[in-house]
């Protein structure tokens, strides 16, 4: 049976799916590592701040018209990226966001409380739904896919 992050990247490339900008961290390393036997369908572009993951996407959206992928780690994401997903939102630039929350798992109290815990433990899908369409947390890898 395929691990999550394998079934993250097949549904990525059923998707279409072309390129996907970002930092290995957290959770996302193992897609990240998968993602990277998968070049020829879905090129990867390493970057060195999230918020430049956010830029190129917006910029590949309004160019392509079609969406692409922004990846990595909890907080980071949730801060770093934030001017070029809000920037993708209000030009109407289609762009999906993939993060995790780091530490959820080890956590003593949900995420949304644990502020002052490891990074990517603060409430990161009230900061994400004020600037994109549609925000989910799975729970599970098959809510994950």
């Amino acid at each position: 049976m395929p691990s999550a992050s394998e079934m993250i990247v097949q549904t990525l490339e059923e998707a279409g799916i072309e390129y996907v900008f970002g930092i290995p961290g957290g959770g996302t390393g193992q897609i990240f590592q998968i993602l990277e036997t998968k070049q020829d369908r879905i090129r990867t572009l390493l970057v060195r701040h999230e918020q430049v993951a956010a830029i190129m996407a917006d910029a590949y959206g309004r160019a392509s018209g079609k969406p692409a992928a922004i990846m990595g780690q909890g907080l980071f994401m949730g801060s770093n990226a934030t001017f070029g997903i809000m920037e993708a939102m209000l030009s109407s630039s289609p762009m999906l966001i993939l993060t995790d929350t780091s530490d959820s798992g080890a956590a003593q109290r949900p995420a949304n409380q644990s502020g002052a815990g490891e990074y990517g433990s603060i409430d990161l899908q009230s900061i994400f739904k004020s600037m994109t369409k549609y925000t989910t947390l799975a729970t599970s890898p098959k809510e994950a896919v």
